[in-house]
C-alpha cells in the first residue's frame, strides 16, 4: 500500500484497512463518490499489479486470493526479479 500513489494510498487506507465506507471515504477525501470509487478500484488494481509482478496468485471462484508464491529469480512477468520480499 505504500508503493501506491497518494490519492489511491489514501483511499485503499480509508476504505480497506479502516473498514470505511466508500461513501464515508469520499467525504473525508473531499471527493464524489464515484471518484472515491474510481480510486479504490484503481488503487486495487495497482496492488494486485504489484503482486502479479512478484507471485503467482491462486484465486477462488470469485477471483479472491487463496495462494501466493513468489516466482523464482528472473520468472516475473517483465522478465525481471524486481520483488525482494516474500508474498
Amino acid at each position: 500500500v505504500a508503493r501506491l500513489p497518494e490519492a489511491y494510498r489514501h483511499a485503499i487506507t480509508l476504505v480497506e484497512l479502516q473498514d470505511m465506507t466508500q461513501a464515508d471515504a469520499a467525504k473525508i477525501a473531499g471527493v464524489s463518490l464515484s471518484g472515491m470509487k474510481s480510486r479504490v478500484q484503481r488503487g486495487r488494481r495497482l496492488i494486485r499489479d504489484m503482486f502479479e509482478e512478484c507471485c503467482s496468485l491462486k484465486v477462488d471462484a470469485r477471483g479472491r486470493v487463496v495462494e501466493a508464491e513468489q516466482h523464482e529469480q528472473g520468472e516475473s512477468a517483465g522478465g525481471s526479479a524486481t520483488c525482494s520480499r516474500s508474498c
